[in-house]
């Protein structure tokens, strides 16, 4: 197979438990695809991963494959053409800030959905400055900040973890932001001091269902956005152009299973009048409920 163009190489089902470093040299291969099989390694000493792939390699998957937290992925730092890595459904609990370091600046999407994450460093994926879309769904994420990701990102999938709140200023200046996934998380409010920062976004989408949503007075700010009707054909052309927000208000009784576009500053139950709209403000039209 040596000096041979393979533009994708498949191993599935298998026992194979170490991938040799050299494996591959001399094979130009495009796309790596490893699915349940027991790779307790992917080098052995001071190697680096997957040698001779360097400019070759844009997609490596490697799923369900026992990986956990205690590899050396900073070793794989010299794929410079890897687009996309998926490292979904292992076994990693931490993020380390050392294995996106300075490297691996031409990824795009990195997956890394069902595995056991708990710990996310700060920093770990600031330095994907090409990062597209980040899946973190399905681990056990309680909190975040701000300094771990990059202001890059389109696509932020969060669904399915553990998160209670979001702390203010987590996407201050990630204004490319297209979809956010909370649906699944343990979420009870939309802070303006969360969302405000990329609210300006007019193709905006945000799903949040299935969290404990209370619809209450501090929920004013984002409800007085919502058009309270759309019935002209150049307003329904326009849907594109607004935010998108889908969820349901979960407490108090009087709203309960509510679709958020259903509320008004009216039906919230809340003492305090909504606050003017101001000129500035672009109104939000919620998914249908």
């Amino acid at each position: 197979m040596r000096g041979r163009r393979i533009d994708k190489f498949q191993l599935g089902l298998s026992t194979v438990g170490y991938v040799p470093s050299n494996l591959f040299l001399d094979i130009a291969v495009q796309d790596l695809q490893f699915w349940d099989s027991p790779l307790s390694t992917f080098v052995l000493g001071d190697e680096r991963a997957f040698l001779g792939l360097e400019s070759t390699l844009r997609w490596l998957s490697m799923r369900r494959c026992r990986l956990n937290s205690s590899l050396p992925f900073q070793r794989m730092g010299h794929l410079h053409a890897l687009e996309t890595l998926d490292l979904s459904f292992n076994e990693l609990t931490v993020i380390r800030e050392s294995w996106f370091r300075n490297s691996l600046n031409g990824l795009r999407s990195l997956l890394l959905r069902g595995n056991r994450i708990g710990l996310v460093e700060s920093r770990a994926f600031a330095g994907l400055l090409r990062l597209y879309q980040l899946d973190l769904a399905q681990n056990n994420l309680k909190h975040l900040k701000r300094s771990m990701f990059p202001s890059g990102l389109f696509f932020l999938d969060l669904s399915d973890n553990k998160l209670s709140f979001l702390t203010p200023g987590l996407l201050d200046g990630m204004t490319n932001l297209r979809r956010v996934y909370l649906n699944g998380n343990r979420v009870t409010t939309l802070a303006q001091d969360v969302w405000a920062a990329i609210w300006s976004n007019p193709k905006l989408g945000v799903e949040i269902l299935g969290n404990p949503l209370v619809c209450d007075c501090s929920l004013q700010w984002i409800v007085m956005l919502f058009p309270r009707r759309c019935f002209s054909q150049d307003c329904q052309r326009a849907v594109p152009e607004y935010r998108q927000l889908d969820g349901r208000c979960n407490s108090p009784p009087s709203v309960a299973g509510l679709h958020l576009s259903q509320m008004t500053c009216d039906s919230l139950p809340c003492d305090t009048p909504c606050p003017k709209l101001e000129p500035n403000d672009v109104p939000l039209l919620p998914d249908a409920a």
